[in-house]
């Protein structure tokens, strides 16, 4: 069994940086954007939450970005711009 990976770009400081976790993330949409939820309560604005698929869990954190963030390609391919 291939252990699950999930990317997403989290806000900090005004700036977007990608993530990678082997757990999905709790979250939390409030005015219409997605926040992290901890036991501490909301955290940070993330967008782009996906789970990895196995084939593509050897990619470096900036590799994944280029496939997954703002500008991915896989963005760009699975919806309207």
């Amino acid at each position: 069994m291939t252990a699950h990976i999930w990317f997403y770009e989290r806000l900090t400081l005004g700036r977007w940086s990608p993530v990678t976790q082997p757990d999905r993330p709790g979250t939390k949409t409030v005015g219409g954007r997605q926040r992290l939820v901890t036991v501490n309560g909301l955290r940070s604005e993330i967008r782009h939450l996906t789970e990895v698929p196995a084939f593509l869990q050897h990619l470096s954190l900036s590799q994944l970005a280029e496939v997954y963030g703002d500008r991915g390609s896989v963005r760009t391919t699975s919806g309207a711009r």
